[in-house]
Parts: C-alpha cells; sequence; structure tokens
C-alpha cells in the first residue's frame, strides 16, 4: 500500500501542535528583530495573523503527507500512533534521554563552531537581550516552536515526500526505500532547513557568502540529526532532539 487513509484525531494533533509551535516563536521573533515592528509594512498584527495563516496552510500540507504516505516507508509517529489507536505505549524513557542528549551535544557543537570557525568573519545580530528571566523564557518558547513546527513541516512533510517520492521511482528489493533514498531525503531536507532560516537573517544582516555558509553549516548538521533521528525512531524522536538543540542554542548561548 502507498497510500493510508489519514485519521482525522492525528492530524487534528499534529497540525494544532503546529500551529502552536508557530504562536509560540513569536516572542522569539519580536525580541531579536526578526520582525520589527517599526521596519514592518503593515500593523503588527497584520503581520502576525499572515504568519499564523500561511504556516497553518503549509502545516495542513505537511501534516497530511507524513500521515498519508510516511506509513509507506517506514515513517512512523510511535507514541501519537499508541496514544489515539489504543496501542501499548513505548517506554519513553529511552527516546526522550537519547533524544534530549543528542540535540542537546548538537546544540553544543553548533555554539562551539559559530565561535571558532565564523567569530570575527560574520557578524548576526547580538543575541537575546533581556533578563535572564526573559532569555529563559523566550528562549523555551523558541526551542518548542523548533522542535513542533518546523520538524512537521521539514522531516513529517518534506523529507517523507522526497523518500516516498523516490521510493515509488524505484522500489527497494525488500518493499522499502533504499538507505541511499533516506539519507539523500535526510541531506535534501538538511539543507532546505538551514535556507529556510535565511529569510530571517536576512533581516538582521547582509546575505553575504560567508553568512550563508554559516546558516548552511550550523543549521544543517543538527538538521541531519534531526532526520535521522526520524528515520529511526520517529517524528517524536527528531522532535525532542531540536528541542534539546533549541534549549542550548537559545536559551544557553542566546544563539540567533
Amino acid at each position: 500500500m502507498t497510500r493510508r487513509p489519514v485519521d482525522r484525531r492525528s492530524f487534528l494533533a499534529l497540525w494544532l501542535l503546529g500551529v502552536a509551535g508557530v504562536a509560540a516563536s513569536l516572542p522569539y521573533l519580536f525580541r531579536s528583530g526578526v520582525l520589527d515592528p517599526a521596519a514592518l509594512p503593515v500593523s503588527p498584527a497584520l503581520a502576525v495573523a499572515a504568519t499564523l495563516g500561511q504556516t497553518a496552510v503549509l502545516l495542513a500540507i505537511a501534516t497530511w503527507i507524513g500521515l498519508s504516505l510516511g506509513p509507506a516507508v517506514g515513517f512512523r509517529t510511535p507514541f501519537l500512533d499508541a496514544a489515539l489507536g489504543g496501542y501499548p505505549m513505548p517506554d519513553p524513557r529511552p527516546v526522550v534521554a537519547q533524544s534530549l542528549g543528542l540535540g542537546a551535544a548538537a546544540g553544543a557543537l553548533v555554539l562551539a563552531l559559530d565561535r571558532l570557525a565564523f567569530a570575527g568573519h560574520v557578524a548576526v545580530g547580538s543575541g537575546l537581550a533581556g533578563t535572564p528571566l526573559d532569555i529563559l523564557g523566550v528562549g523555551v518558547l523558541a526551542a518548542l516552536a523548533g522542535g513542533t513546527y518546523e520538524e512537521i513541516l521539514l522531516r513529517f512533510g518534506a523529507m517523507t515526500l522526497v523518500v516516498w517520492t523516490l521510493w515509488r521511482l524505484r522500489p527497494g528489493p525488500d518493499g522499502m526505500p533504499q538507505p541511499w533514498m533516506v539519507w539523500l531525503g535526510v541531506v535534501l531536507t538538511s539543507v532546505l532547513f538551514a535556507l529556510g532560516h535565511l529569510p530571517a537573517t536576512a533581516q538582521l544582516t547582509a546575505l553575504t557568502p560567508a553568512v550563508i555558509v554559516r546558516a548552511l553549516v550550523l543549521n544543517g548538521l543538527p538538521g541531519a540529526l534531526f532526520g535521522w533521528l526520524y528515520w529511526k525512531g520517529g517524528l517524536e524522536a527528531a522532535m525532542i532532539a531540536h528541542f534539546g538543540a533549541g534549549l542550548v542554542l537559545h536559551v544557553g548561548g542566546g544563539f540567533l
């Protein structure tokens, strides 16, 4: 079977989670200067409504792709399926521990690379400003945003579609995608994940070649980890890892 009917409850749960993630990103976008009320061509309220509306449509498409096409190529949402389908719930502790640990390590690697390889060559904002409590609140919301709507769009939607398309063109001998197809999906969506940060970066600095390389490296590396976890552990594992990386980057490092 190449496609399965989309369960409405699963669709609604993931879509609402993604929309909540977009809303959680707004304080970070305003605080970091990506959304500058003084520079917006429309009112802040209209800009927020447009951001939420456009992303909600994309989230609906990505959620449908993941639920409809993902099972055919082995991509899963094991905890959501258990919660809504009445199946035995997998033990979350190993998944949470592994994913949080790997995500935090990826975040620390990104901070180290940024300071060792790009400091002095690329200036992108001055980091999050405010009291420690302000930074904590905004940083946690930004981490939640990355771990929800970005994973639904990039991994659940885009990566699933890439791998499913390649598999349909050339199924593996066991009826599943060949590993190179999945790795190609991981790489392509990691690049897309990195490029997707450039419009926000452009609000803070000029997009020089060095800035673009920085975005590709610092976003592409953790993106590859999240894609691998989606493949091996399911969407929830990728979400948790992304959240862990976001905590290190935004709370611990004030990263932009």
